[in-house]
């Protein structure tokens, strides 16, 4: 596992935390090299957290890129560092606590958008593509190959 720490992170527009300002995004980094668990702690105070269990509401959703093996900039900015499991675990800790966990879950896009992440899916299942609006899983046809998650981080 690898953990970083993120400033000013980026959310959709339509995410309901979009106005909450400026946060700082805890991520731990699985041996697939895609994020297992996140924590989001905004300037306002509220905390968000996510897995892959519950991995997206109308808030956010957990980070979906391919993570590089080497050090890198996130998102081509120089704002992520490298941080020990200590301070990821003290993050996670405290995002269990937080009120806000209610909201996520009333708010779950996991329904809609499914189970699994849609990049984990095409990780796991190579030769499936996803229908690019439903999140449903199609069998790849004829020898195209398909498509790979192309940002990399």
């Amino acid at each position: 596992m690898r953990y970083f720490k993120q400033r000013g992170c980026c959310l959709r527009r339509d995410s309901l935390a979009a106005s909450w300002g400026e946060c700082i995004r805890y991520v731990e980094i699985g041996d697939d090299r895609y994020a297992v668990r996140q924590v989001e702690v905004y300037n306002s105070g509220r905390v968000l957290r996510y897995e892959r269990s519950h991995w997206c509401d109308r808030f956010g959703q957990l980070f979906g890129c391919l993570f590089s093996q080497k050090h890198k900039a996130i998102d081509g900015r120089l704002t992520a560092e490298v941080i020990d499991a200590k301070e990821f675990e003290r993050a996670w800790r405290e995002a269990i606590d937080s009120p806000m966990w209610v909201q996520q879950v009333e708010h779950s896009l996991v329904a809609e958008w499914g189970l699994v992440p849609h990049w984990l899916r095409k990780a796991q299942h190579p030769e499936q593509e996803v229908a690019p609006d439903s999140g449903r899983v199609m069998e790849s046809r004829g020898s195209r190959s398909p498509r790979r998650h192309s940002r990399r981080v």
